[in-house]
């Protein structure tokens, strides 16, 4: 059943909404997940973190178009987690930047 009405089910709304539901969920899981089992917090485990919840929706991209599937929801899950996820980066980024501010003596 096609959830926009149309035949060719360009744009995928539910799909653009699982993929900001699940990007930052998975990117958030994965960064506490590194904090509990003390991984090196250097560049490369966290932009694994940060890139592998668009990498798996990519990944059934292809899966989908190789069997013939819904190709557009996980196209849009994946647009969804890299908005979800951007989302995410700049709320902490702001936030350290807030706490960062109030800390220092402006004058």
């Amino acid at each position: 059943m096609n959830v926009t009405g149309r035949k060719a089910g360009l744009f995928n709304g539910p799909a653009l909404w699982n993929g900001l539901t699940l990007g930052p969920l998975g990117t958030a899981s994965a960064l506490l997940m590194m904090m509990t089992v003390d991984t090196p917090h250097t560049s490369a485990p966290v932009l694994t973190a940060l890139i592998a919840p668009t990498a798996i929706f990519l990944i059934l991209v292809l899966i989908s178009l190789v069997r013939g599937g819904k190709t557009s929801w996980w196209l849009f899950s994946a647009l969804g987690a890299v908005l979800g996820t951007t989302l995410l980066v700049a709320a902490i980024l702001g936030t350290l930047t807030g706490i960062a501010w109030m800390l220092s003596d402006p004058g």
